[in-house]
């Protein structure tokens, strides 16, 4: 079992591994059981040794768990028996794939575990905490918290100072605002990364980017002394960067018009579990990794900025305290 400074210090390696291999984007992968992670190894066993790839940063179990392998329509979740029920079957995967990382990836630099909170945990302290304390029991090693807000900014605070290894999740959080693109004007981008860097100032480990204009993910995503590894999707791509890549996502194809979701989908998802095995899994696996490390995945969403605003953006250092925005940021980003 990693301490807590362990694990701060291997996510610290890794992000300095990012300066020694900058063609390699840094890979988060979502998934959700053993079979999907055995297919991962498998299919990093059989990349091109060339490339360098020896495995992802972390694991990351999901609440999308609720809308991919349990079929529900969204990861909301009305009543607190509910919300009580699936943390349940959250730490009931959190076990299971931190049992095969250990046994597939055998080594003390292994990739670490993450919990994703799932919604109504973070209500009020008692509840985020005791929350995020039965995911770390069941084997997750960092927790992730969707930010949208000061009260956010505060919980995450808390968990840090209640000694958990805590991923800000920053943009598009679905269960606090609304499924579009931020940072698409001045003041909402320099919002963005005030809000990341209150993120990193407060503690916290890693910063997830989603649905968030392609400069200010590159702007956040070059490699600083003082920043923070950061794994972005449905945001483009960006230079030292991380990559969140969804198994699911790999194999099946939505039942909805996604320009920006992998292509290596294959089957309707009307077909699970019968063609979710571990090797359609490999195969489609591997095959977005490739693409992801030769730069053809992700797509590059529309540019929101103009060309004088990605230019101001990108003259700044965004994790000193000399980016300003005549609005308060947190105000920006809930009005989002």
């Amino acid at each position: 079992m990693r301490t807590v400074k362990e694990l701060y210090d291997l996510i610290n390696k890794q992000y300095q591994a990012r300066e020694v291999f900058p063609h390699l984007p840094a890979i988060k992968v979502n998934c959700y059981n053993a079979l999907e992670v055995r297919a991962i190894r498998k299919a990093i066993l059989e990349l091109d040794p060339q490339l360098g790839f020896t495995g992802p940063d972390c694991f990351m179990v999901g609440d999308s768990l609720l809308t991919t392998h349990l079929g529900k329509e969204s990861t909301k979740l009305e009543s607190i028996e509910e919300q009580e029920s699936f943390l349940n079957v959250m730490c009931e995967h959190i076990q299971e794939v931190r049992q095969s990382v250990e046994e597939c990836f055998d080594s003390p630099d292994r990739p670490y575990v993450m919990g994703d909170l799932p919604d109504g945990t973070t209500t009020n302290l008692s509840t985020l905490l005791k929350s995020a304390n039965q995911m770390l029991e069941a084997g997750a090693e960092v927790i992730k918290l969707e930010i949208s807000n000061q009260d956010d900014l505060a919980n995450l605070a808390y968990m840090v100072d209640a000694g958990i290894a805590t991923a800000a999740h920053l943009g598009y959080v679905p269960q606090k605002n609304k499924n579009q693109r931020y940072g698409k004007n001045l003041d909402e981008a320099q919002s963005l990364i005030s809000m990341a860097r209150s993120a990193k100032e407060l503690g916290a480990c890693c910063l997830i980017l989603e649905r968030v204009s392609e400069t200010v993910n590159e702007v956040l995503s070059l490699r600083n002394d003082q920043g923070l590894p950061i794994y972005s999707i449905f945001s483009g791509k960006a230079h030292g960067g991380g990559q969140n890549l969804n198994v699911w996502d790999s194999v099946y194809i939505p039942d909805f018009k996604a320009y920006f979701f992998p292509p290596t989908s294959k089957f309707d998802v009307n077909t699970y579990p019968a063609t979710y095995t571990e090797e359609s899994i490999k195969t489609c696996f591997k095959e977005l990794l490739e693409l992801t490390f030769t730069g053809q995945f992700p797509k590059s969403p529309p540019e929101p900025l103009n060309s004088e605003e990605i230019l101001k953006i990108m003259s700044q250092s965004p994790w000193s305290p000399t980016v300003k925005c005549e609005k308060n940021p947190l105000e920006m980003m809930s009005m989002g």
